[in-house]
């Protein structure tokens, strides 16, 4: 029998959900829950009925978690039933699904969507259904079931997943002299690469910024990565990179990217790595955000220009402007979802101590 996978992921898994009043369910998943909304779209009459989605048009919203992946919500235009109630245990009902959100901290969720107005079918606390292991069940407003659980030992329940994709430390080499055979012709044409690849990072810059994705692209190489430590990017290959820096201009207005400090190293003659940090004023989601970050490059010589093989970026905060005085002194600094979570750095570094 073949190892090949009947079905080969290329992206991170999506999610429908039948609606049937769609304001009061994108308020619970993108308020509430605090997921990135996406794109909204129309399902003309025709094609909904060639998918089998429904009868008639409908109309679908596309949410994202700070993993990556993405839930539909989906209405037709012809509001589907509800059930006259709803069955105490998961288990009562034939069919049934749920929707599993494993994070970092239960309780402190499920205090946050308590003040929200949401009550839990499993009662006021989490669940612990064995050590280290703790578990609440809610329903989403149509009746849906959403399942929170947090691993104390999330690497031992998925140790697939602890590998980053792409360059997946902050580690500095340390500095070496030049050799004695170094040539001076060698030596300049270092300097020329370095300056050749700070050029290629400020150019990304400025093509974000004026979304010329035309540009961007020429920055790339063909089977280049580019992904974010919390998961919310995720792309291989110049298309594919491509296509999601475009699916963020939906929850972006202008932003305005600058480059600091920038240490770069060669493995060869055409291949190298950097560490660059960068900071950010961004319009996102209707209101003014700053963000510091770090990224982790590999780059790659191809037809005598530097081009990103690699991209991974890391956050010291994405913050409201309102917010940035108090929350600076909290681990949870990156609300770009409007969640909080945990910061990249520098608390989660082996040579970080308090």
């Amino acid at each position: 029998m073949s190892n090949t996978p009947m079905l080969r992921m290329t992206i991170p898994l999506e999610v429908g959900i039948g609606c049937r009043d769609l304001a009061v369910m994108q308020q619970f998943y993108q308020r509430t829950l605090g997921l990135q909304f996406i794109s909204e779209a129309r399902v003309p009459a025709q094609v909904a009925q060639d998918y089998r989605l429904a009868r008639g048009s409908a109309t679908v919203i596309r949410l994202q978690t700070s993993y990556g992946e993405r839930i539909k919500l989906i209405a037709p235009d012809e509001a589907p039933a509800l059930p006259s109630e709803h069955a105490a245990y998961v288990f009562d009902q034939s069919n049934v699904m749920y929707l599993t959100f494993i994070i970092s901290d239960v309780k402190a969720a499920m205090d946050r969507l308590r003040d929200a107005g949401v009550s839990f079918m499993t009662g006021t606390e989490p669940i612990q259904s064995r050590p280290g292991l703790y578990v609440a069940f809610l329903r989403d407003p149509e009746g849906n079931i959403v399942e929170l659980v947090q691993y104390d030992d999330v690497a031992a329940y998925r140790p697939d997943l602890q590998k980053q994709p792409g360059p997946d430390t902050m580690t500095i080499p340390r500095r070496v002299p030049p050799t004695a055979t170094s040539t001076l012709e060698s030596r300049l044409a270092a300097v020329e690469d370095q300056l050749a690849i700070r050029d290629l990072t400020a150019r990304y810059n400025f093509a974000i910024d004026n979304r010329d994705l035309a540009a961007a692209a020429e920055l790339f190489t063909d089977q280049a990565s580019f992904g974010s430590k919390d998961g919310a990017m995720r792309a291989t290959g110049r298309e594919a990179v491509l296509r999601q820096f475009e699916s963020r201009y939906s929850v972006m207005g202008p932003s305005n990217h600058f480059a600091h400090d920038h240490v770069i190293w060669f493995d060869s003659a055409t291949q190298a790595q950097g560490r660059l940090s960068v900071h950010a004023e961004v319009w996102r989601n209707e209101q003014p955000m700053v963000t510091a970050m770090r990224y982790s490059d590999r780059y790659e010589k191809v037809d005598g220009l530097w081009r990103f093989s690699e991209r991974l970026l890391s956050f010291f905060y994405y913050l409201n402007v309102a917010d940035y005085p108090a929350a600076m002194g909290q681990l949870e600094r990156n609300r770009a979802s409007g969640t909080p979570v945990a910061a990249d750095y520098p608390e989660r570094l082996a040579t970080y101590k308090e």
